[in-house]
């Protein structure tokens, strides 16, 4: 209370009216600490995560120790990968007219007449026209005349065997016992009025024997087109391949996915077909979702059959296929099938559905895809009860659809997830979906990063093609845990903590029960500060106990000598404190003279 400032008063009631009472409150800085040497009992209360779900075990686990991507928004490599999703990039840019020109063919009219598009805008890749064959040892009559996807798979592929130290150098010096699986969907190069420098240059089974040819691998080589889950289908064949190992032991696999929008043709069909959003968007999980949008890009991982504790990114913990069969349509999802693929990975995978920590949705915004596939989700997962919520996403908000290597990026995506122990955010998440079972089981829709409370859990991913083609793939990683300062940790949660509750046990305040610290404490006090948790809520509490200090001895000082026959002699305490003195009488200096020595509580000082 500012009495220099104001004044304060109350007049007291004549009668038994209701008085005014003022209450105050001296305000002071908190306590400045500094800990003792000794951190004991149970360091695990300091650590920020847990451990998780373990890891897979046995001969065919298989990891993932190469990754590599050409995309849009920039994405060169997983790094650049990480920070475009980390900033919550939205990679949908007009149409640029170095691709194409749409402008003769857009009209903003959802209901316009055919061979029109509405949309304008689709995730741009830069420099697909570049190109160096050189490195390959590929002309340039063939190089101009390559399918600019055919063209990604080598660069894409080349920077995941770098990485194991493969070069084209090596390769043509020796032979690899190694598969090759690429995904894709569609060929839009082959409907511009390109020469053909040969008749196989650009069929589809090319785009991996060529890549096999170029690096002298020996292993199995194919292309896989099921629509927008082709590169997950791809990768699950060569997953089968390389575990096994009993005939034909392969020494690791390459799975890829491409994807390139080379023409304005497949816009104006897909508007034609109502199957694009007129918002340029993937409104994935929102309640405006009206229809996907396309993207450029091309995503790699190479998987051993291993632990490969120094190389591995994540573990491949399964994988798993399948079909809707009969359904409303062809191209209507299917729910039931959905979710038996998914059973179908868990089951690969040893794992129960509580240890699902993120889930990578294929979301492509349509307003029946999405809750067909996220009520398959929820069939899976109440099963059992959820220590904690699903952390739920989809890259396709960022990156829109990349049709067939849809699949690839999101693979891509899950490693990363995993890697750093963190859901990723969903763009453009503002309403959720009516349609959504968002409320029948414990999950949450991630809108930005989210760190999940484990350092090791797993990502799943799912896939599914427009023709009734599924995929579900698992992965399982561990965030790298950098050294802990325990000291700092400490301090920081004592700085935290919610103040210690007063329990009373009588009318007496003295006799009050409070663990916390005396408000009367000053500096020097030393106190036992304990943090445990409560078994029952998870909360951490802190408590304090003074330790009743020692008393030190009073300091003094005192003579020795041939004056005293070596016997310690206390000096006095003077008039000014520090001062000490004592009258000496020297011993004879026949003999040696005098000799003495000044003593600290007892101990010689030098």
């Amino acid at each position: 209370m500012r009495q220099d400032t104001f004044d304060y008063w109350c007049d007291e009631p004549e009668d038994d009216s209701e008085a005014f009472w003022l209450q105050a409150f001296l305000l002071r800085a908190g306590p400045n600490w500094t800990l003792g040497e000794v951190i004991d009992g149970d360091l695990s209360l300091l650590m920020s995560r847990g451990d998780g779900p373990p890891p897979p075990s046995g001969p065919e686990v298989v990891a993932v120790v190469a990754l590599s991507l050409q995309a849009c928004s920039k994405m060169t490599d997983h790094h650049k990968e990480w920070a475009a999703y980390t900033a919550g990039c939205d990679a949908q840019l007009e149409m640029p007219i170095l691709r194409f020109e749409y402008l003769p063919y857009y009209n903003e009219e959802v209901d316009m007449p055919q061979g029109t598009t509405f949309v304008k805008h689709f995730s741009v890749q830069d420099g697909v026209e570049l190109f160096d064959n050189k490195v390959f040892e590929i002309s340039n009559m063939e190089a101009e005349c390559m399918d600019p996807m055919f063209r990604q798979v080598m660069e894409v592929g080349y920077l995941s065997t770098l990485q194991i130290g493969l070069t084209k150098k090596i390769a043509n010096s020796k032979s690899t016992h190694a598969s090759v699986s690429v995904g894709l969907d569609k060929q839009e190069w082959n409907q511009m009025p390109v020469a053909q420098s040969v008749a196989t240059n650009n069929q589809l089974a090319i785009v991996a024997n060529r890549f096999n040819y170029v690096f002298n691998l020996k292993g199995g080589s194919y292309a896989c087109d099921t629509a927008c889950s082709s590169s997950l289908v791809a990768s699950h064949l060569g997953k089968v391949n390389l575990l096994e190992q009993r005939w034909d032991p392969l020494e690791w696999h390459l799975g890829l996915g491409t994807g390139l929008t080379l023409t304005v043709g497949s816009f104006i069909h897909g508007c034609a077909a109502h199957m694009l959003s007129p918002g340029g968007r993937c409104f994935t999980f929102n309640a405006t979702a009206n229809g996907y949008n396309r993207g450029d890009g091309t995503a790699a991982f190479l998987i051993k059959n291993g632990t490969f504790e120094e190389e591995r990114y994540a573990f491949l913990r399964g994988t798993q296929i399948g079909q809707d069969g009969r359904s409303a349509s062809m191209s209507a999802p299917n729910g039931p099938a959905q979710e038996k693929c998914v059973w179908g990975a868990l089951r690969e995978a040893k794992m129960r559905p509580p240890e699902s920590t993120v889930w990578e949705c294929h979301g492509t915004g349509t307003s029946l895809g999405d809750p067909i596939e996220v009520g398959a989700v929820r069939k899976v997962q109440v099963k059992e009860q959820r220590a904690e919520p699903l952390l739920i996403a989809s890259s396709k908000s960022n990156l829109g659809h990349l049709e067939g290597s849809a699949a690839a990026i999101a693979m891509n995506k899950c490693i990363l997830v995993v890697m750093h122990a963190m859901a990723l955010p969903t763009q453009h998440l503002k309403t959720l979906n009516p349609h959504l079972d968002h409320a029948a089981f414990d999950a949450l829709y991630s809108t930005e990063q989210t760190a999940y409370k484990y350092a090791q859990g797993h990502c799943q991913v799912s896939s599914f093609g427009v023709g009734g083609t599924n995929g579900h793939a698992i992965f399982w990683g561990e965030k790298a845990q950098p050294d802990v300062d325990f000291r700092r940790v400490f301090l920081k949660k004592i700085m935290r903590a919610t103040p210690p509750i007063t329990t009373e046990g009588s009318t007496d305040p003295a006799l009050w029960d409070y663990r916390g610290l005396d408000y009367k404490a000053t500096m020097g006090d030393t106190y036992k500060v304990s943090l445990d948790k409560d078994p029952l809520t998870g909360e951490e509490n802190v408590s304090f106990e003074k330790e009743q200090v020692r008393d030190d001895p009073a300091e003094f000082y005192s003579t020795t000598g041939n004056h005293n026959d070596w016997d310690s002699e206390r000096m006095q305490e003077g008039s000014i404190p520090g001062l000490y003195f004592q009258d000496i009488t020297a011993a004879s200096s026949v003999g040696g003279g005098g000799w003495w020595q000044f003593c600290r509580c007892g101990t010689e000082v030098q």
